[in-house]
């Protein structure tokens, strides 16, 4: 089993062990054990950012972030308002992670201005106030804990699209889109930054009222994403070149009743098709049709979750080049059972490969 990484920044001896005294108390309480929680301390500002940045470095970012925010005690440079850092390094790190301040200063009015940006623009989940724990009230530390591991729960389909997501920029940093230095940056960029939203719009999936709409933008997004990944620096006359020779194999893949017909102009389509004819072209193909179908709604057509995840496992194979070995789709297999919508028969199609 999977343990949850969790990381407590607190640079006050007492504070700190009271919350992990708590947190495993806790895992007792509703696990029967102590191996589900992995607890890490750091007692300093330096400690806390160099933990962050190693567990970016190897891809294991830590599932649930408890941070201060006034590290004046550390003794190695920590300043009244440094947990502002640690927390955009966090999110940076992983947009995913559960970020809940344990500060009992975090009203005070030299940090409000600091920390209600966070909170509003959605960095912060809750703030822990310490005078709760260290009172010893039993029954608000369990409620709060019950609604945080409740919700990470409820989360874990978000670390599969997580993980696949840096498979996808890991292809993405390595690809060039254009000779010119700043040309290449932009279009990484502008993918980098899709994925992004894309998790963070799932993530506050359950916060919105208007989830098809959100759907129709997150389908966008990763259409947009394999149209730019499949162009590279192709120039349209190749793209047509590529596209025409690989057109047949496609249509058998995808079982057009008739051949494609192409204009003057190079569609989306096409680029998508002068990319590769092997067995995940019509996945690509599929996508395609997802963001036609969102943008001009068809009576045949209701875009679900199950599009969403579709669309994000097919961009992952493009950017592998077809190898399905780092893609992760345990999760997404488990939520599959529960879902009861029109594109749950494509999202099974491409979860049979794996």
């Amino acid at each position: 089993m999977k343990k949850i990484r969790i990381l407590v920044a607190e640079d006050t001896k007492e504070a700190r062990d009271i919350l992990v005294e708590n947190l495993t108390d806790y895992e007792l309480e509703k696990y029967g054990n102590n191996n589900v929680f992995e607890i890490t301390k750091a007692e300093s500002f330096v400690k806390a950012s160099q933990l962050l940045k190693e567990s970016g470095k190897n891809g294991t970012p830590y599932e649930v972030f408890f941070c201060d925010i006034d590290f004046t005690e550390d003794n190695k440079g920590g300043k009244r308002d440094s947990g502002f850092e640690l927390i955009k390094l966090a999110f940076e790190i992983s947009n995913i992670t559960n970020i809940y301040t344990y500060s009992g200063q975090f009203k005070a009015a030299d940090l409000w201005d600091g920390y209600e940006p966070l909170v509003s623009k959605g960095l912060i989940i809750k703030t822990f106030d310490k005078s709760h724990t260290e009172g010893g009230e039993v029954e608000w530390v369990r409620s709060n804990f019950d609604e945080l591991f409740n919700r990470l729960a409820n989360e874990k389909i978000l670390w599969d699209i997580w993980n696949n997501h840096e498979l996808i920029k890991k292809s993405v940093t390595a690809k060039v889109f254009s000779r010119d230095a700043q040309e290449n940056l932009l279009a990484q960029s502008e993918i980098m930054s899709n994925l992004d939203t894309i998790l963070f719009l799932i993530k506050k999936l359950p916060d919105f009222d208007a989830e098809k709409v959100i759907y129709r933008l997150i389908i966008q997004l990763y259409h947009r994403s394999l149209e730019s990944f499949c162009r590279g620096s192709k120039s349209d006359e190749e793209i047509y070149s590529d596209s025409m020779a690989n057109k047949k194999r496609v249509e058998t893949l995808t079982n057009q009743k008739k051949p494609w017909e192409f204009g003057e102009r190079v569609s989306a389509l096409q680029t998508i098709l002068s990319f590769s004819a092997e067995y995940y072209s019509k996945f690509g193909y599929k996508v395609n049709n997802y963001r036609n179908n969102s943008v001009h709604p068809t009576d045949t057509f209701d875009v679900s979750l199950s599009n969403v995840y579709y669309c994000g496992i097919a961009l992952a194979l493009y950017c592998s080049n077809g190898d399905k070995k780092d893609i992760t789709t345990g999760e997404i297999k488990t939520k599959l059972k529960a879902l009861n919508d029109r594109g749950k028969r494509d999202l099974e199609e491409i979860l049979s490969i794996f």
